[in-house]
């Protein structure tokens, strides 16, 4: 029995030795293209890598300068709308900053005609998985352009009456007389 003992510790051993050593030769053979691709590649990737990141930080800037014009426009509008100036700012903005980083990944090489491709048929599907939101959302611009009411109106909505405390893009918040907080969604509202 001390001999297949022996003979299975040694066996054990070797495997792991083995293995071990093809770990090993895996990792120089990595190591050494990794010093190939640096070598060939790395001063060029370095260079798209610093640009990209001063192309953000311009980007990012510029951003700012223009959520805060674009605020300060909507702002000396003859008709004050807070939630109608919140969406348009969200809406550039988000805007700017998804052109921002596809400049930025096709700086960095990366192929970004596969990726939109890709985020128009993600578009397409979330926008059947998320109807009622959309619909939401759509009723909240119309409240928002067209305002039948405001914060502090008493208004009843979808058999709810209530003094309105907050217009988002998605719902309408209310208290009641016996105040409690009410939530409608803005597609029953409009």
């Amino acid at each position: 029995m001390t001999n297949e003992v022996s003979a299975c510790g040694s066996k054990w051993t070797e495997t792991v030795g083995d293995a071990f050593s093809q770990q090993l030769t895996q990792g120089q053979e990595l190591w050494n293209q990794v010093l190939t691709w640096l070598s060939e590649k790395g001063l060029n990737f370095a260079i798209s890598l610093v640009v990209s990141i001063l192309i953000l930080l311009v980007g990012w800037l510029v951003i700012g300068l223009v959520k805060k014009a674009v605020t300060k426009a909507l702002q000396k509008g003859v008709k004050q709308n807070t939630l109608l100036t919140n969406f348009t700012v969200s809406v550039i903005t988000k805007t700017l900053w998804a052109f921002l980083i596809v400049t930025i990944l096709g700086r960095l090489g990366v192929n970004v005609g596969p990726l939109i491709a890709g985020l128009g048929v993600t578009g397409f599907i979330l926008g059947f998985a998320f109807q009622e939101s959309l619909g939401n959302l759509a009723s909240g611009l119309m409240i928002a352009i067209n305002t039948p009411f405001k914060v502090g109106d008493y208004v009843i909505i979808a058999g709810l009456e209530g003094t309105v405390l907050e217009v988002n893009m998605m719902a309408t918040v209310m208290a009641t007389a016996d105040n409690k907080k009410i939530v409608v969604p803005n597609k029953s509202a409009w």
